[in-house]
């Protein structure tokens, strides 16, 4: 699930485009709704203060292997180094839990998905 931080004068919406395509490396996409927003307290990660969560649907324009490797040119850990990230597809009953509760949106998600999959 990619991810980042909001560049200054940047808006949400586009700050989520920019960091999909910047870690995944596909660049064929559009925004196409806002599933909602969190607040987490980090203290339960040893850290210090708030950090809100805006998830996105977005459309993929291009087709896409089955799996693939994204780079993170810049990341936010201050590494010199780009980090590979390997990316695949799953089907929905095969997901996996997300560390620091980054699946929170899926469930409603995917019971949306299925719903209107018939």
């Amino acid at each position: 699930m990619p991810g980042g931080t909001v560049e200054p004068g940047e808006s949400i919406p586009n700050a989520a485009i920019r960091e999909f395509q910047e870690e995944t490396g596909l660049q064929k996409v559009e925004w196409f709704e806002k599933l909602g927003v969190t607040t987490h307290d980090l203290s339960r990660y040893a850290l210090q203060g708030l950090q809100e969560r805006h998830y996105f649907l977005f459309m993929l324009k291009e087709s896409t292997p089955v799996s693939w490797i994204g780079y993170e040119y810049d990341p936010s850990d201050g590494s010199p180094v780009p980090i590979a990230l390997k990316f695949y597809w799953v089907f929905l009953d095969d997901l996996l839990p997300l560390a620091g509760e980054l699946d929170e949106m899926l469930p409603d998600l995917i019971a949306r998905i299925k719903k209107e999959a018939g």
